[in-house]
């Protein structure tokens, strides 16, 4: 091998070898933190999901009439806290809020008048039937804030996610 050869394979090679792996490097870490962001947004958005409130006629037991409220359904293994609903629809409070929410659909009526300084009966899962309130202003939940595993979350709900069961 000529002088320039031996330059050529002895220095140049390994140097563009060395520039195309640290390249390599750069884009495999880019795209694993792309992957690490988008799992991240994956949970955050199964977690919103996790929780709805809509408004409701149920059929109560021990109950003679229909009662309104709003149904807070967690899907979540554990109870999501500091559960916050601002909606229309109950004369006295335009919030509903609750310190923990258990897995499960939760009723809360509205109640008609202030009864022990609530406006909100406590929620039970005593309920047998519920009928959706459906394209009413008057009666409409719009947005939904909690803690899940001591992270605060918000969403604002929208008509096609009320009706998910």
């Amino acid at each position: 091998m000529s002088g320039d050869g031996l330059y050529i394979f002895s220095e140049t090679i390994p140097n563009w070898i060395m520039a195309l792996s640290a390249m390599a490097a750069v884009v495999v870490f880019w795209w694993r933190k792309q992957d690490k962001r988008e799992l991240a947004a994956q949970k955050e958005e199964d977690i919103l999901s996790g929780v709805n409130a809509v408004w409701v006629k149920a059929e109560v037991s021990n109950s003679e009439q229909p009662k309104w409220g709003v149904v807070v359904t967690n899907e979540h293994r554990i109870p999501v806290t500091n559960v916050r609903i601002e909606c229309s629809g109950n004369r006295h409070s335009s919030e509903l809020i609750h310190p923990n929410v258990q897995k499960g659909q939760h009723f809360f009526e509205s109640l008609p008048q202030i009864d022990r300084g609530r406006s909100w009966a406590l929620p039970t899962t005593n309920f047998t039937s519920r009928e959706f309130i459906t394209g009413s202003q008057k009666y409409e939940t719009k947005t939904l804030s909690f803690s899940y595993l001591g992270k605060p979350y918000q969403k604002q709900i929208v008509e096609e996610q009320k009706f998910t069961d």
